[in-house]
């Protein structure tokens, strides 16, 4: 028979199916079939009833899922309108965002119906292969030991494999637990690359966004380089509500130190309780005053800054951090000083050198927090040219490195960056937190093991008993609660409101005279909030640096087009600096 004939006799196919509602499939029958492992695993994490079903699979102890996990659905999102109405046909209220997730995509959050921290899993779908991709969030010494598929976990399967689904919702359960509910992680320095020329961060939002989701953080306080975009900032913050996390205003301020041989300054962490103050900053400091360049310093009066950040210190309004504090910025036949450290090479105003008493006051009198390693910072040694203060920073580095890192250091610039930030924690109260200061995010489109800085360490808040329990009546964290505990108090908890002032007052159970007072009682910081850091590093080279499973090739390589962008940043900072410094030479 020849071919013309064959396919004039081939009978003519059926017409696809129309589902009980009556709309037809847009999936063709290969994907359809893909679809639904995927979907499998979603109704499991999402009903609790799927998950009681196969709650006793595991045999050991260890399997056996805690009621606490099972009681709460998790959230779904999707970037798929079609994704979306075939899982509303299943019963499953998915949110449509194409901002974080992509087409074939499906990616669910434990913290659906209850306000703990989050766990994040992506899940894709193809015509060959569904794939649960997920990271490990072991503290301590067990997250230090994860090789990088430990770390990383990818989960998939080619042809519908038997119980693919349940296997993986187990071994997501089982994962999740490693990150209590009561522990959120936080990211409070980073940069943005949707800017309009006001930063130095180059990637996509996008991007940023699925990094902060893929190693489970709750709260995001970065922001720009010297400049406060509350619009964007706004718009941003939309979307991380949506996803569970929790959108802090802040920028990097550069801090205008001004000296006989320098007029940039240290970097500082500025965190806001509210737009508010926020804005108000954006107002006094950065609006006309900020240059072109991002990075470099504002023209303002530093007294000015100071007695402003001093205030709104005291008003529980914003939070301060002394980001790298030891980091030197190289500008091809110079190095800028961007650390509080590096100050102590400089002569202030009297043609003195800046001593070591004069940077623990201004921790003391000004810092919440210090900034303890930086990924990108790199290993230049640091020298004083006061030696009693290079005697003194060698003392601290020597002793406070082996104590928590293990080893012996040098006085390389993340090196001092622990050391100083342990020596802050322990003698001045002040908080020691991780310092991404990331510019360069890659894509997680393709669930490739790219070991990303976020991994690195992380900044965590434990909550006690009596200030998770608050935050559950109320129904998440707040701007505010983030500043009040980097001030070193615990959640705000409101005071009895006027309706319940009024019942007491009528039933007779408190005086008229003593209703106020009894509502002020009740206006406190509850409970405790202890801020800790968490980090996986290694002494190499007498250098710190991450744990050898998280160096990732693949990583540099993803993002290598974007740290051309980066590259041709530094010419310009280059260019600006050295007119700048040509012009100043001119000046009578």
């Amino acid at each position: 028979m020849t071919p013309r004939r064959r396919l004039k006799e081939k009978p003519a196919e059926a017409p696809q199916k129309a589902d009980s509602s009556g709309k037809t499939r847009r999936f063709n029958p290969f994907r359809e079939k893909r679809f639904k492992n995927a979907l499998e695993l979603t109704k499991l994490l999402y009903h609790n009833k799927e998950i009681k079903k196969f709650r006793k699979i595991g045999s050991s102890k260890e399997e056996t899922l805690e009621e606490k996990l099972v009681d709460a659905g998790w959230g779904v999102v999707v970037g798929s309108m079609r994704v979306q109405q075939r899982l509303e046909e299943k019963g499953i209220d998915a949110t449509y965002n194409p901002l974080v997730a992509y087409r074939n995509e499906i990616i669910l959050n434990r913290t659906k119906d209850f306000p703990g921290s989050n766990f994040f899993v992506f899940i894709k779908f193809s015509n060959f292969k569904t794939t649960a991709f997920f990271t490990d969030p072991s503290a301590g010494e067990g997250g230090r030991a994860l090789t990088k598929k430990k770390l990383m976990r990818r989960r998939s399967t080619y042809r519908g494999k038997s119980k693919w689904a349940e296997k993986t919702a187990l071994e997501l359960l089982r994962v999740s637990r490693r990150k209590p509910d009561d522990a959120f992680y936080a990211c409070i320095h980073g940069h943005w690359g949707e800017n309009h020329g006001r930063d130095d961060g180059i990637s996509p939002r996008k991007d940023i966004i699925r990094q902060f989701m893929l190693w489970h953080y709750d709260v995001d306080a970065t922001g720009y380089h010297n400049w406060i975009d509350k619009d964007v900032m706004a718009d941003i913050a939309r979307t991380e509500k949506s996803l569970g996390i929790l959108k802090v205003l802040s920028t990097e301020f550069t801090y205008r130190f001004r000296t006989s041989t320098c007029d940039n300054g240290p970097h500082l962490n500025l965190w806001f309780a509210d737009d508010e103050t926020a804005g108000d900053f954006q107002r006094r400091f950065l609006k006309g005053k900020a240059r072109k360049m991002p990075g470099l310093a504002p023209s303002q009066d530093k007294e000015d800054v100071l007695a402003y950040i001093r205030r709104k210190r005291q008003e529980k309004k914003l939070a301060l951090g002394v980001a790298h504090p030891s980091c030197l910025l190289n500008l091809g036949g110079r190095r800028l000083p961007v650390g509080l450290i590096n100050m102590l090479n400089l002569r202030n105003e009297d043609g003195k050198y800046y001593k070591w008493a004069s940077i623990l006051s201004f921790i003391q009198r000004n810092a919440d927090g210090i900034g303890a390693f930086n990924p990108t910072v790199g290993g230049i040694e640091v020298q004083f040219k006061n030696p009693k203060v290079q005697k003194q920073m060698e003392e601290l580095v020597t002793e406070l490195i082996p104590r928590y890192i293990g080893g012996e250091a040098n006085l390389d610039e993340n090196n001092i960056n622990m050391a100083l930030a342990l020596f802050a924690r322990h003698t001045r109260g002040k908080f020691a937190y991780f310092d991404h200061d990331t510019h360069n995010y890659s894509s997680t489109k393709y669930y490739l093991r790219a070991v990303s800085p976020l991994s690195y360490g992380r900044t965590v808040f434990y909550f006690d008993q009596e200030s998770f329990s608050l935050l559950e009546k109320r129904g998440g964290l707040s701007s505010e609660d983030v500043i009040r505990i980097m001030r070193g108090r615990g959640i705000y908890s409101p005071g009895m409101d006027k309706e319940a002032i009024r019942t007491l007052y009528e039933t007779g159970n408190i005086e008229k005279k003593g209703a106020s007072r009894k509502m002020s009682e009740g206006s406190r910081d509850a409970g405790k909030v202890k801020i800790s850091m968490d980090t996986f590093l290694e002494l190499k080279n007498e250098a710190l640096a991450p744990v050898q499973q998280r160096k990732s090739r693949v990583y540099r390589l993803i993002k290598a087009p974007n740290d051309i962008k980066r590259g041709l940043q530094y010419v310009k900072l280059i260019w600006t600096e050295w007119v700048r410094r040509t012009k100043s030479m001119w000046k009578p």
